[in-house]
C-alpha cells in the first residue's frame, strides 16, 4: 500500500445575511453551493441548541438559497435566530455549517391598549383602542373570528379607537396598522390581540304591578328595570302560565300599557330585553288579575258602607257602621298596596290623612266574607 492521506468534506459555507446583523427583514438565507448536492436540510431557531427548529428538507439540485415567500409565524419581531445547513445527495449527507444568528427588525406598528389581550366577557358593543402611531393620518383596523383573520372585516378609522357590535360568547382577534395621507397602509400590522364576548343582554327585573297583584283596574301599566345595552324590550302577556296565546308588544322604554284586557281574568307576563346582535333571556314571569265588573255587582244602599267625602283632598273616611262590611286593602293605579287592613285589627270606621297621597285613582276593597265590593276614588 502507499502512504497513508486523508483529507477532510466539505462543510457549506454560509453567506448571507451576515452574522451577527441586527434590524433584518428576513427574505433570504444563501450559502455557498457545493456541485453534485441533489437538496439541503435548513434548519432556523430561536435558541442556539435548535430544541425546537423550523426545519426545511428540499431537493435542489446544487442549491444554494432558500427565498421566504411568506414569512412563517415561527418569525417573530425583534427577536434573534440561529441558522444552519446541511447538504446531501444519494450517497451522503455533510455535516452542519458553521452557525450564525440574525435578529429581526422591531415592530413597527401602532400599539394596542384596550381591551387588555385575552380578556373575557366584554360587552357586545366593545370599544377597541390603541396608542397614537408617529406618521399615521388614519388607522387600518381589522377584526375575525379567526385567527388567521378568515372573513376578517376591515375599517378605517381617523381616531385611535373605534366602536363595533360583536355576537354573544364569541373570540375575537383583532390588530390595527397605519394609513398614511394617501388612504395607503404602510409598516406592520401591530401584535393580534384577542377577546371574548359576554352572553350579552342580561334578563329585565319585573318591578310593576307587584307580582300575583290582584283587583286591578284596566288599564294597566306594566314596569321593569333598564338593562344596558339593550335598545328596546318584547313584552309577551298571556292568560295561560306556559304562553299559549299571546299578546306580544314592543316598547323602546321600560314599560307598557295594556287596554284590552278582560274583567276578571288572571294574566301572565314577561319581558326581554334586545339589541341590533343580540336578545337577553325572558325575565321571570310574574301575573297579575284584573278587577271584576263592577256594572255586576247588586248595589243596597241600605246595607252598603259609606266612603267619603269623593273626591277627597285632606281625609277620607271609610264608614262601616250598621253594616256586616270591612275594609280588606287599598291599591293606586298601578297595582301598588297603600294600605293592608288585614294586618291590623279591623274597624268600622275608619278616617285616613290623604293629604300626601298623589293625586289620581284608588280602589278600595271591602267584603263580608259572602260578597266583595269594589270602590274607586278620586284623591286631588
Amino acid at each position: 500500500w502507499s502512504e497513508q492521506w486523508q483529507f477532510n468534506i466539505y462543510t457549506p459555507r454560509l453567506n448571507f445575511p451576515s452574522n451577527n446583523i441586527t434590524n433584518l427583514t428576513l427574505t433570504t438565507l444563501d450559502w455557498g453551493s457545493i456541485q453534485g448536492t441533489s437538496g439541503y436540510i435548513l434548519e432556523v431557531d430561536s435558541t442556539s441548541s435548535f430544541d425546537a427548529p423550523l426545519r426545511i428538507l428540499k431537493q435542489d439540485s446544487n442549491a444554494f438559497f432558500y427565498y421566504f415567500n411568506d414569512l412563517p409565524d415561527f418569525i417573530t419581531f425583534n427577536t434573534k435566530y440561529y441558522w444552519r445547513v446541511k447538504l446531501f445527495h444519494a450517497n451522503d449527507t455533510s455535516t452542519w455549517s458553521p452557525v450564525w444568528n440574525f435578529t429581526t427588525k422591531p415592530r413597527r406598528a401602532p400599539t394596542l391598549s384596550s381591551p387588555p389581550d385575552s380578556s373575557i366577557d366584554i360587552p357586545l358593543q366593545v370599544t377597541l383602542r390603541w396608542e397614537a402611531y408617529s406618521g399615521a393620518a388614519s388607522y387600518a383596523l381589522e377584526f375575525s373570528e379567526f385567527e388567521d383573520f378568515q372573513n376578517a372585516q376591515k375599517q378605517a378609522v381617523g381616531g385611535t379607537s373605534k366602536s363595533i357590535l360583536v355576537k354573544p360568547k364569541t373570540t375575537y382577534y383583532w390588530h390595527v396598522r397605519g394609513r398614511n395621507s394617501d388612504n395607503q397602509e404602510f409598516y406592520d400590522w401591530s401584535e393580534t390581540w384577542k377577546f371574548t364576548t359576554d352572553e350579552g343582554l342580561s334578563s329585565p327585573v319585573l318591578t310593576a304591578p307587584s307580582n300575583q297583584s290582584i283587583d286591578l283596574p284596566i288599564p294597566i301599566k306594566l314596569s321593569w328595570s333598564t338593562v344596558t345595552g339593550a335598545s328596546g324590550y318584547t313584552i309577551e302577556l298571556s292568560s295561560s302560565p306556559e304562553f299559549i296565546g299571546v299578546f306580544k308588544r314592543t316598547s323602546s322604554t321600560t314599560n307598557y300599557t295594556f287596554s284590552d284586557l278582560s274583567d276578571d281574568a288572571t294574566y301572565y307576563w314577561r319581558v326581554k330585553a334586545t339589541s341590533s346582535v343580540a336578545a337577553s333571556p325572558w325575565s321571570s314571569v310574574w301575573s297579575f288579575s284584573t278587577q271584576p265588573d263592577r256594572s255586576s255587582i247588586a248595589v243596597d244602599n241600605t246595607i252598603r258602607p259609606r266612603i267619603y267625602p269623593i273626591p277627597a283632598r285632606k281625609l277620607l273616611t271609610i264608614d262601616c257602621q250598621n253594616t256586616s262590611f270591612r275594609p280588606l286593602v287599598i291599591y293606586n293605579t298601578v297595582g301598588r298596596k297603600i294600605i293592608d287592613f288585614r294586618s291590623s285589627k279591623q274597624v268600622t270606621h275608619n278616617t285616613i290623612n290623604v293629604s300626601s297621597w298623589a293625586s289620581g285613582s284608588y280602589l278600595i276593597i271591602l267584603s263580608n266574607n259572602e260578597e266583595v265590593i269594589h270602590q274607586i276614588v278620586h284623591i286631588h
